[in-house]
């Protein structure tokens, strides 16, 4: 399942920021506790994706089994596909747009969700690039 495949199926939650007074897993898990009810649903497993290195955070959500932290920067297809659901820090967006997103494709406005129709034809843009085209252009 795709970064927009958990888009289309709900599995994606972005939140706007998470502020913690200390390094502590309870501080953590009680924040993640208001989200509680959405994740049970959304599967066991989730990703937490961080627009830039926090290591309170870091350390604060290392000693939970089912959780992995990456940054938006270093967001790969493998944690992608090994997470049920995913909780993204809303400024992650702006840096998984300015890293991922090719130059001849527009995002999807952020105050309405993509369709499915629109996701459909960016997918399909996105794999007609030549078969030999250089990896620069296949990234930006």
């Amino acid at each position: 399942m795709s970064l927009s495949d958990k888009v289309t199926d709900g599995k994606l939650i972005v939140i706007d920021g998470m502020n913690l007074e200390s390094a502590k897993t309870k501080q953590f898990i009680e924040i993640m506790k208001s989200f509680e009810i959405k994740l049970s649903i959304l599967g066991k497993k989730q990703l937490l994706v961080m627009p830039k290195k926090d290591d309170s955070l870091v350390r604060a959500s290392r000693n939970i089994p089912h959780l992995t932290s990456t940054l938006a920067t270093s967001l790969n297809i493998t944690d992608i596909l090994k997470a049920d659901s995913m909780v993204i820090l809303k400024d992650s967006l702006a840096v998984i747009e300015k890293t991922y997103l090719k130059e001849g494709m527009k995002a999807p406005k952020a105050d309405k969700p993509a369709s499915k129709k629109e996701v459909a034809k960016a997918e399909a843009k996105a794999t007609k690039a030549p078969a030999k085209a250089p990896i620069k252009e296949l990234v930006k």
